[in-house]
């Protein structure tokens, strides 16, 4: 499996997104950093993961601008779409997900620092 992990510069679009869709098209996997794009790009996100078979890992900012874990898959299916633990509450449980490809688990950042 080949996983490409980005460090994008925040941005208004998905323009760096695409750049490495594109440029490295044998990627299997490809991680974004939390709060890269926000609810408005969800359904481009997803078409992305499709168009290119390439599973999409991120986080996005929802319309409260909270951050939100999510994973697409290469059929552009959302796989994972749930919240960050707010702050000053019971932890979340970190995240499982599967399809006929990949079993994959998500933790974010509180998740790991807290527990």
């Amino acid at each position: 499996m080949k996983i490409l992990i980005g460090q994008p510069k925040m941005e208004k679009s998905l323009q760096q997104l695409l750049v490495e869709l594109e440029s490295f098209p044998e990627v299997d996997v490809i991680l974004f950093p939390e709060g890269y794009f926000t609810a408005d790009y969800l359904e481009e996100v997803c078409h992305l993961a499709k168009k290119h078979h390439t599973y999409i890992v991120s986080g996005y900012k929802d319309v409260n601008n909270k951050d939100r874990a999510f994973i697409a898959n290469r059929s552009g299916r959302m796989m994972l779409d749930r919240a960050k633990t707010p702050e000053n509450e019971m932890l979340y449980r970190p995240s499982k997900t599967s399809d006929d490809t990949l079993s994959s688990g998500y933790l974010l950042c509180r998740e790991i620092f807290k527990d």
